[in-house]
């Protein structure tokens, strides 16, 4: 019992040959009789999905009743991920993700995007770190946002806490320091998680190239003399301040982006930064101020925040 007890589960993989189908369909009906409701079309879609091996085949329709040509493809893409690396490379239909003042468009093309959902346990996600010194033996309760994280018995020394599960938003850790004569001491260290921090030298990135399209009542148009280039790279320079750069290039502009994000115990600051250049109009920039703060977990949910732009 003992043996098996500490033994660690085996983590649970897809089989190597998976996937599925969803399948949605719809009809209005004017129950009212100002309208016959044969006159209404039916509308749909299908998604399907197929894993082999590591390789993974995405193709959505759409359906329509009484249009010209009632299916209509919508995206069909080939994925690739990489656990070790977090990563994921895509050939197909994309729709990328942007940053600062970038623009997002549908394109045929190549991705690879740094992906952290990949693998959930990798780390990746940034925690809470803080140290605090004891002068007795003594017991430690730390509390994160009001429940039992974790019990230590202590000697004397500086110790360092990391690994805290915080959340998205205002965090209150707190610890209770009972030493070995009854003595009480409650420490508190706030902490604020924003989606858009990254823990320090952890990276994100997205590189894309194709050609932009456009759906039309059958299949997707590319545009295959309009070549597009758009990726950023952020990069955790401590636990509190990510740095970024960007870039986006078509035959209609060209854009270049800086970004920085702070996180405080009040909030997060963040601070883009873009230069653009167009063949029919002169060079110019943009900048973007933004602070953004939340309410303690035991208040009521609520956010606040502001921006400056021009």
């Amino acid at each position: 019992y003992h043996s098996r007890r500490n033994q660690k589960a085996p983590p649970l993989y897809p089989s190597s040959l998976s996937g599925y189908f969803n399948f949605m369909a719809s009809k209005p009906f004017d129950f009212q009789g100002s309208k016959n409701s044969s006159d209404f079309p039916v509308s749909g879609g299908v998604d399907s999905y197929i894993k082999a091996g590591s390789f993974v085949l995405e193709d959505n329709r759409q359906y329509l009743e009484y249009a010209r040509e009632p299916w209509r493809r919508m995206g069909s893409r080939v994925i690739f991920d990489d656990s070790r690396l977090l990563r994921r490379y895509t050939v197909g239909d994309i729709q990328y993700p942007g940053v600062g003042f970038q623009g997002v468009a549908t394109f045929g093309g190549i991705s690879v995007n740094k992906k952290f959902e990949i693998n959930p346990l990798s780390g990746a996600v940034k925690e809470g770190r803080t140290s605090f010194l004891l002068t007795q033996a003594s017991k430690v309760d730390i509390y994160v946002n009001g429940q039992l994280f974790r019990s230590l018995q202590l000697k004397p020394g500086r110790y360092e806490l990391n690994d805290l599960p915080l959340g998205y938003g205002f965090n209150d850790v707190t610890l209770v320091i009972q030493d070995v004569y009854g003595k009480i001491e409650n420490l508190h260290f706030p902490y604020v998680q924003s989606t858009e921090l990254l823990g320090k030298g952890q990276h994100k990135f997205s590189y894309n190239v194709g050609s932009t399209s456009q759906s039309n009542e059958k299949d997707i148009d590319y545009d295959t003399k309009n070549n597009l280039i758009s990726g950023f790279h952020h990069v955790g320079l401590t636990e509190t301040w990510t740095l970024g750069l960007s870039i986006q290039d078509d035959n209609k502009q060209s854009l270049f982006g800086f970004e920085s994000i702070w996180g405080a115990t009040l909030g997060a600051l963040s601070f883009d930064l873009a230069q653009s250049r167009a063949p029919d109009y002169a060079d110019d920039g943009a900048a973007r101020l933004r602070f953004r703060s939340w309410s303690r977990p035991q208040d009521r949910v609520r956010d606040w925040g502001g921006s400056l732009e021009y």
